[in-house]
């Protein structure tokens, strides 16, 4: 949990996700590191999932609970169990559907 707390105190990180997030290019984070854009103050109103524990510190985003969350540009993941299907959602939200079929079907997962 450090890197996620380190992230979430990291300037440069800060920073980084509030450029994305004008740009509205897609940012993802999994597991624990959604704390991070909470600090970057992005995610206000905006529905995500994080790691259960943590779920009390996104600040006024809504936590759903579910395995993954898109919402607008922001893709999240809950945690270590959601990594295949998290990982499907962001190749399709950079654009790339049909990869994420391929990759899907190729992992034995549905996207």
């Amino acid at each position: 949990m450090a890197g996620s707390e380190n992230s979430a105190k990291n300037s440069d990180v800060i920073e980084l996700l509030q450029d994305l997030n004008r740009q509205t290019q897609c940012i993802g984070t999994i597991c624990a590191v959604s704390t991070a854009l909470n600090s970057a103050g992005i995610i206000s109103d905006k529905q995500v999932t994080c790691y259960p524990s943590f779920e009390s510190k996104p600040g006024s985003a809504n936590c759903t609970g579910n395995m993954v969350m898109v919402d607008g540009n922001i893709v999240t993941g809950k945690g270590p169990g959601a990594a295949i299907d998290f990982s499907l959602k962001l190749v399709y939200e950079l654009g790339y559907p049909g990869i994420s079929d391929e990759l899907a079907d190729k992992l034995l997962a549905v996207p």
